[in-house]
């Protein structure tokens, strides 16, 4: 393998070849145990990581509506400011006279 990378670098194309071996490595992967073991650890790892890194995202830019429902897609909708009154809090017929 020396040689024949001596001969590709002579040719000016090292990174080709060391591609080409990288590649060819992981093809063979599949047919060996330990091969496929490393490759399933790196599918769980990977399975794993990247979507709760992608919710510690949200949850630090202050979109993820995960963890507390629909409020927080419509707080983020929201303009900022104080909160609207809730319909509770709006005056009725009845009591529009009794406000000052």
């Amino acid at each position: 393998m020396e040689a024949e990378f001596e001969a590709a670098a002579e040719d000016g194309k090292p990174l080709l070849f060391a591609t080409g071996c990288l590649i060819a490595g992981w093809r063979e992967m599949v047919n060996h145990d330990e091969g496929r073991l490393v490759l399933a650890k790196y599918a769980l790892a990977l399975g794993l990581l990247l979507p709760i890194a992608g919710l510690q995202f949200e949850r630090v830019i202050g979109v993820s509506s995960v963890f507390y429902g629909q409020e927080s897609l419509l707080r983020c909708a929201s303009p900022p400011g104080p909160a609207p009154a809730s319909v509770d809090r709006l005056p009725t017929s009845n009591s529009a006279a009794e406000i000052p």
